[in-house]
């Protein structure tokens, strides 16, 4: 007992030795390889999704498993390349806790809340592009992809602001304000010079938001660089200034549409001069890429895609379908020349039906589908000659000769032709069984020497699909005139004028809409741009068929006068190498 008491008190029992602690190099090492192995998984899922997506690497004889149950493999593959990396957040995040219980003036304290944002960004991406990836849920399509982008850049801006309120406390002001100076300049950027819509207004409302915080920030120290604080926000609304007025378009009004598809995408080069079929199945349309001209059509699974090059072809040309959508007749331009050429629809097959002097294709209505049978002009000898074909006669008749041009033939009935011929003011409707062309005046437009009363010289004249109407257009120096008759010459009704160029210019099915493409629209941007408008044509107001800050061209309505067909930017909110056909259903 005496032994037990007086042991030396130095002893120390197995039990109550303490533990060493871990030595903090090794520690580090151990987080570093263990956060570093999950980023590179992470990164592995990603690039196998990216190489998934543009290449096919599945063999063949598993295709049937994954199509049935997993259909978007390329998403599904990075739904857990994300949560990878949400997870080396979290990871990060739970460390700067750790530390932060160790010390509450920790240095890193700021970014918890941000790292969990972070985290619950990955998270929600990762979760889903799994679900996407096994067709759980539907595409985000364009809104959702433009709302991620926003959120995401707000994230950026709310990361940077703390950033300086935390580390350059007393400069942070100034730095904020000149975050918003940048934002608003490359706002401005973006719009004038890409037409970039939506990327601009996401970042000119951040550029907003930090000017506004910039200005109003006080901080717990005195701030620098007032005065240079001031000047940095001037400049931001200088920026901004412009955006906001081209901006404040977006209100105006807009054609109501049920839903805008697009029909083609990926389509290199210029697209132009969209028609459709008489059924509304196909669309055909000419495209220019690298000096070379085609024509084209897209149309169902039943009738398949078409293209036909022209190598001897060396401008744009107009294509109208005939016979049914059997086959094409286009305007082709070779070497100064144009040649009428017809197309089979179904093979691409080309027929030469007139080598030289043809007139280049109108707006107006050239094919009579009941009585088979195309107007068009040539020029040659004293004048112009006014032809007609058909799919019987192997030769063009000529039906009408004037010393005077022959503007957009159309079809009024099988013994009626009605053209304008680019110098008076109304236009001439052609007799075929007596080959006499009378102006469409009124008695009280006929001077007492018998001539015309001139105004503006008509170079277009479309009659309206139920017979009641003519639509003209006039051109006098650099303005553009349309304008309203009824058959008889009478009630002569100004629709709209304007300095821009137009063309296109189509009727509704039901004659009560004037659909045109108009030129050098100026929205602010370097060079102006194209767009496509809606005419009423009783009370003469005017409507964008889509906002009228997205580059749009070449018009077409179909047969049944509910969709119109137009040419955009492959992603339509945004400018493309690539140009897309979209159709907007109309209501």
């Amino acid at each position: 007992m005496a032994e037990s008491v007086n042991a030396d008190p130095t002893t120390v029992s197995p039990q109550t030795k303490p533990k060493k602690k871990p030595h903090r190099l090794l520690e580090g090492i151990t987080s570093f390889l263990h956060t570093t192995t999950w980023i590179l998984v992470g990164l592995v899922f990603l690039f196998l999704a990216v190489i998934f997506k543009i290449k096919q690497l599945i063999p063949s004889a598993w295709m049937p498993f994954f199509n049935q149950y997993i259909p978007n493999l390329p998403y599904f593959i990075s739904g857990f390349g994300f949560l990878c990396l949400g997870h080396v957040r979290s990871m990060v995040r739970k460390q700067y806790i750790k530390e932060q219980q160790k010390d509450v003036l920790f240095s890193h304290m700021w970014k918890i809340p941000l790292l969990r944002t972070q985290v619950l960004i990955l998270y929600g991406v990762g979760l889903y592009a799994i679900l996407y990836g096994l067709n759980f849920v539907p595409a985000i399509g364009m809104l959702g992809l433009v709302a991620c982008v926003a959120l995401f850049f707000l994230y950026l801006v709310l990361y940077q602001i703390e950033y300086f309120k935390n580390r350059l406390q007393a400069g942070a002001a100034l730095r904020i304000t000149m975050m918003a100076f940048v934002l608003s300049g490359l706002s401005f950027w973006l719009w004038t010079t890409f037409q970039m819509i939506i990327p601009s207004l996401i970042l000119a409302f951040l550029g907003i938001y930090s000017g506004i915080y910039g200005l109003s920030y006080a901080g717990g120290v005195a701030q620098k660089g007032g005065w240079l604080k001031y000047i940095l926000a001037i400049g931001a609304v200088a920026f901004l200034a412009p955006i906001a007025y081209y901006a404040l378009d977006l209100r105006n009004s807009q054609t109501e549409a049920l839903d805008t598809v697009v029909v083609a995408q990926g389509l290199g080069g210029e697209i132009e001069n969209l028609v459709y079929s008489p059924k509304g199945n196909q669309i055909a349309f000419n495209q220019k890429i690298n000096d070379q001209w085609s024509l084209r059509t897209v149309g169902s699974n039943i009738l398949p895609s078409l293209t036909v090059k022209l190598p001897e072809v060396d401008d744009s040309f107009h294509p109208i379908f005939v016979e049914g959508g059997k086959s094409l007749l286009i305007d082709a331009p070779t070497e100064g020349e144009r040649k009428l050429v017809k197309v089979n629809a179904a093979t691409g097959a080309l027929s030469v039906l007139v080598q030289t002097g043809l007139e280049p294709f109108g707006a107006g209505l050239p094919w009579s589908e009941e009585a088979q049978k195309f107007l068009f002009v040539t020029a040659g000898g004293k004048g112009y000659n006014l032809n007609v074909w058909t799919p019987e006669k192997a030769k063009p008749v000529v039906l009408f000769s004037s010393p005077s041009k022959i503007l957009s033939p159309s079809w009024l009935s099988d013994a009626e032709v009605v053209f304008a011929d680019g110098i008076h003011s109304t236009p001439y409707v052609l007799n075929l069984k007596t080959k006499t062309a009378k102006p469409v005046v009124s008695e009280e437009q006929v001077k007492v020497a018998g001539e015309l009363i001139e105004k503006d010289p008509l170079v277009e004249v479309l009659p309206s699909p139920d017979h009641f109407r003519y639509l003209c257009e006039s051109r006098k120096n650099s303005t553009t005139t349309l304008w309203t008759m009824l058959l008889d010459g009478t009630k002569r009704v100004e629709l709209d004028k304007t300095n821009d160029q137009l063309s296109d210019i189509a009727w509704s099915t039901d004659a009560q809409k004037i659909v045109f493409q108009k030129d050098g629209v100026e929205r602010g941007f370097t060079s102006d741009i194209k767009g496509v408008e809606v005419l009423d044509a009783n009370l003469g107001t005017l409507d964008h068929l889509i906002p009228q800050q997205i580059s749009s061209h070449s018009p077409a309505v179909s047969p049944d006068g509910i969709k119109i067909a137009f040419v955009a930017s492959d992603g339509l909110w945004y400018p493309s190498l690539d140009s897309g056909i979209w159709v907007m259903v109309l209501r």
